[in-house]
């Protein structure tokens, strides 16, 4: 990550600052939704998830408040819909195996969101992007090996698809 933003180098802006902070914020959702996979099912999870969520975002949603069209109200439904899906089966992964056998496949979305800057904003990542990337994969490429090799008895105990 550090190859890719190269801090010093080049301006850390304020979006790449608010990626960073997101990340962090997730990385504790993702611990506490795999705490809470102990004791409580994949729905209940997702309740407290939106509620907290509402709760934490409805000051900032009366104050900027705009009305959206039907064109956004349908793109809002299809985001909340695949969200929706989205969380129920991550919450179900983090019950049937350790998160370090989940983590991973997380990182496709890089591959996605590079498909997506090229093709729907014309950006080329240079080429610090690209070994950021290279380096990102085999680290991925290293873990999920180790993991396979170490928990390989323990990975296929584990994971029952009736739970």
């Amino acid at each position: 990550m550090l190859i890719i933003l190269r801090p010093g180098i080049i301006e850390v802006s304020l979006g790449i600052q608010m990626v960073l902070v997101a990340s962090f914020f997730w990385s504790v959702i993702i611990i506490l939704t795999k705490q809470l996979t102990n004791k409580d099912n994949s729905i209940t999870i997702l309740v407290y998830m939106y509620t907290f969520m509402t709760l934490l975002t409805l000051i900032t949603a009366i104050i900027f408040w705009q009305t959206p069209t039907t064109n956004s109200i349908i793109y809002l439904s299809l985001a909340a819909f695949v969200g929706t899906v989205s969380h129920i089966s991550i919450n179900h992964a983090f019950k049937l195996v350790d998160v370090s056998m989940t983590q991973p496949f997380s990182f496709i979305s890089l591959i996605v969101a590079s498909f997506y800057g090229y093709f729907l904003f014309d950006e080329s990542p240079d080429l610090y992007t690209w070994i950021g990337a290279v380096i990102i994969f085999i680290g991925i490429i290293i873990i999920t090996i180790r993991e396979l090799k170490l928990d390989k008895e323990i990975v296929r105990a584990k994971v029952n698809i009736n739970s």
